[in-house]
């Protein structure tokens, strides 16, 4: 038996039938009780406006000369904007950071600290332990929070009260005192998976090209368990550099290494600052570290920066 639906679900026995049912029958029949009494888009005149079906238009692609919020489709343009458009000129490449303030219980950390960093620079920072070098690198570099001031990255403003750009759009390869390389990816994997975009053999082969500019190319099939510790930190260079940062932080990546790996390390760092492609903000307590690095020497102590001469370093 052919039982016609829409009638079944208008004739329940009296019984109420949901909206959502009732509508159903009425689409399924095409006897809408108010279609043939409200008029439609052809004879009433005011829903021949262009104004009220203008919404549901599909967005045109926009003119190239046109400018944000001038009337024609362009939303205004967004803190961020900067960085969607493409890489900043070279004139622009800088990090700039103005009054930061940091406390943590009670104490001020940060206290109104200021500093540029310029576009293929070295700055070599140092302080006692505990005065905030870390906690100043992890602000710059979004891991952490100021209390107060900003953070302005390649000409626009990533950290401020109401402003926190997110640290993979920053542009800053960061090096930490531990390696912390992934145990259960080989070396070459845990280099590869710093590469933003590419088909998997192009993340190996770039990730090859950077193991062997630090001098480890043999290790590439290998795990980080199976390796130096040395070895170990020239990976960990090597996967800060893979997505081609602006700019490179580097938190006392030295401290727990011998004296020829240091040597070997230093001279990789400096190359490099050499190449005028990366800035570099190094965190060391070695005073023979800040010699042959060389660059602005900064000192933060009671929470204030302070420039110092290379000879004061001794």
């Amino acid at each position: 038996m052919v039982v016609d639906l829409p009638a079944a679900l208008l004739a329940r026995g009296g019984r109420r039938v949901p909206d959502r049912l009732r509508a159903f029958a009425w689409r399924a029949r095409g006897d809408h009780p108010h279609r043939a009494a409200r008029p439609g888009r052809a004879q009433h005149p005011d829903l021949q406006s262009p104004a009220l079906w203008q919404h549901r238009r599909r967005r045109q692609p926009q003119p190239a000369d046109a400018a944000p919020g001038d009337g024609r489709g362009h939303r205004p343009a967004g803190p961020f904007q900067h960085a969607r458009r493409g890489a900043p000129g070279r004139e622009d490449r800088m990090i700039a950071a103005e009054h930061l303030v940091r406390s943590h219980g009670g104490r001020a950390v940060l206290d109104g600290v200021s500093l540029q960093l310029g576009d293929g620079s070295m700055t070599v920072l140092t302080g006692p332990s505990g005065s905030g070098k870390s906690t100043l690198l992890r602000i710059l570099a979004g891991l952490d929070r100021a209390d107060a001031g900003t953070v302005t990255i390649d000409g626009m403003v990533a950290s401020a009260p109401d402003v926190c750009l997110a640290p993979h759009l920053r542009g800053i390869g960061f090096v930490f005192q531990s390696p912390t390389l992934w145990p259960h990816m080989t070396v070459a994997a845990n280099v590869g998976f710093a590469f933003p975009h590419g088909t998997k053999r192009d993340r190996d082969e770039r990730a090859l090209g950077l193991l062997a500019s630090v001098g480890v190319a043999d290790l590439a099939r290998r795990y980080p368990g199976e390796i130096s510790q040395g070895q170990a930190h020239r990976v960990a260079l090597a996967r800060a550099l893979a997505p081609d940062p602006r700019h490179l932080f580097l938190d006392e990546p030295l401290a727990n290494l011998d004296a020829p790996t240091r040597a070997v390390l230093l001279d990789l760092i400096r190359q490099q600052v050499s190449s005028g492609d990366v800035a570099v903000l190094f965190v060391t307590h070695d005073r023979e570290e800040m010699r042959r690095l060389g660059g602005n020497l900064l000192r933060l102590q009671d929470g204030r920066l302070t420039a110092m001469m290379t000879e004061d370093a001794g």
